[in-house]
């Protein structure tokens, strides 16, 4: 599944992205632009395990090597919603992918499927 970038109007945020199969793959410049973010939600409810959450401000990050600006930990059998109020600025691009391992090289893709939704501007 790839990212869905859908428009709404509010005075926060101007789009949401969904995924419903947040994986070690990189979800590239999902915005096409700098952007803005203000609230993620991820839900990794379906794994045991803890999983970490990475977003780059690149337009082509590599994981494994290269280094997210920001990550998430999401504890096994949980959702978490993070809310950014002053937003999380971008100044390249929104890109992001989730792994098992809380280190910037790791690789390994969670056993089952992590959805996220992020409010962006």
């Amino acid at each position: 599944m790839s990212a869905i970038l859908s428009p709404i109007i509010n005075p926060v945020g101007t789009s949401i992205i969904t995924d419903s199969s947040v994986n070690a793959t990189v979800q590239a410049n999902v915005t096409g632009t700098n952007s803005t973010i203000y609230a993620v939600e991820v839900d990794n409810t379906n794994n045991s395990t803890a999983v970490y959450f990475k977003i780059f401000d690149l337009a082509l990050p590599t994981i494994g090597s290269s280094i997210p600006v920001y990550k998430l930990k999401i504890p096994g059998l949980t959702k978490l919603p993070f809310d950014f109020i002053d937003g999380m600025e971008m100044s390249i691009a929104i890109s992001y992918a989730c792994t098992t391992e809380s280190t910037a090289t790791g690789v390994t893709a969670p056993t089952r499927a992590v959805t996220m939704t992020m409010l962006v501007g």
